[in-house]
């Protein structure tokens, strides 16, 4: 919403410390940020009812329309109307994450209405505990969801013996392997943070992907040596690695926290990281894993696996062996409910 004042850019480049790291520029502007926004946006809701208001009257006076300087005021509050029913379409779409819904709709009851039935959805008010028995107090919940999780991601063996084997995998070449490690460049970095989406939920900082994107020119050089001085060796990512979890239902109506999966909400410049990382893998992965593993890899599919799985149970049908067949079924929540 602040990128479209007009006098957003002008804040920011007096606002954006010159020197420093990443995280206490982003810091610093948080609170420059939330002065400028108090002062310059306040209740967005209140000024559009307050013009409303203002505009209801001139078009009741009785000089209205033969009046020059009425005509020319209503003119100049619908201009400033038409600037704030854009910043409120803007809040709302970003409330209600409604991707699909086309720039320059209205801001209309749908977007109040899916904002309200993601909150609904999303609140937890009561779950059920291992014996059955239903909690709703903040407190119990609480415990009861952090006990989950940590049963969950702690180790079945605190002691794992270590597996022997001859099998062999696939060599990388040395020139490959170099390139992976080199620090990347300005234009790396920039692919990596415009691949994102553009209104993807933020971290703990509050600032989405289209903050860095459409201030490229102002923040793009902090992000680029953030990223290169981690690759260097010469930061840490501490800071940057304070994370949101967010609880996202599996199903309709949940009742367990097993019908949750957790999901992290990283900060933009830690992520951007992680995705140079992945580019860079992307670019090799194909030759280094199996041809049986069909997911997680462009260009393979992972519904191949449904395919797999119906061949493997009609030959069982069709088996007329003494001997027999047997399928196993891997259970995968700790893989599937990780966070990711």
């Amino acid at each position: 919403m602040w990128i479209h004042h007009e006098n957003y850019n002008e804040f920011l480049n007096r606002a954006w410390p010159q020197n420093g790291n990443l995280d206490g520029n982003l810091a610093s502007l948080q609170t420059s940020l939330g002065q400028w926004n108090r002062e310059t946006f306040g209740m967005v809701e209140r000024k559009k009812q307050g013009i409303l208001n203002s505009l209801e009257g001139i078009q009741r006076s009785s000089p209205y329309p033969f009046s020059n300087y009425l005509c020319s005021l209503e003119l100049e509050l619908q201009n400033q109307l038409e600037n704030l029913l854009n910043l409120e379409e803007i809040k709302w779409f970003q409330k209600s994450r409604s991707e699909w819904v086309t720039k320059g709709d209205r801001n209309t009851r749908y977007y109040h209405l899916k904002s309200k039935a993601r909150m609904r959805r999303n609140r937890v008010s009561m779950l059920k505990n291992e014996v059955g028995k239903w909690i709703d107090i903040e407190e119990d919940l609480k415990a009861l969801v952090i006990g989950h999780f940590k049963d969950l991601f702690c180790s079945n063996s605190p002691n794992p013996t270590v597996l022997t084997t001859n099998a062999t995998y696939p060599s990388m070449d040395p020139l490959i392997a170099k390139n992976l490690s080199n620090i990347p460049s300005g234009d790396e970095i920039r692919t990596a943070l415009f691949s994102m989406g553009s209104y993807k939920a933020p971290g703990f900082d509050g600032f989405p992907p289209i903050f860095y994107k459409s201030n490229w020119g102002t923040v793009g050089p902090a992000l680029v040596q953030f990223v290169q001085d981690f690759f260097e060796g010469k930061i840490s990512v501490a800071e940057a690695n304070k994370t949101l979890i967010s609880l996202i239902p599996k199903l309709p109506n949940v009742e367990l926290v097993t019908h949750f999966r957790p999901i992290s909400l990283c900060t933009v410049h830690y992520k951007c990281i992680s995705k140079v990382i992945a580019l860079k893998l992307r670019e090799v992965i194909d030759g280094l894993i199996s041809p049986f593993q069909a997911s997680f890899i462009k260009g393979r599919c992972i519904q191949d696996n449904i395919i797999v799985g119906h061949e493997i149970i009609h030959i069982m049908n069709k088996n007329r062996s003494k001997r027999g067949l047997m399928a196993m079924k891997v259970d995968l929540e700790k893989a599937y409910d990780r966070i990711s």
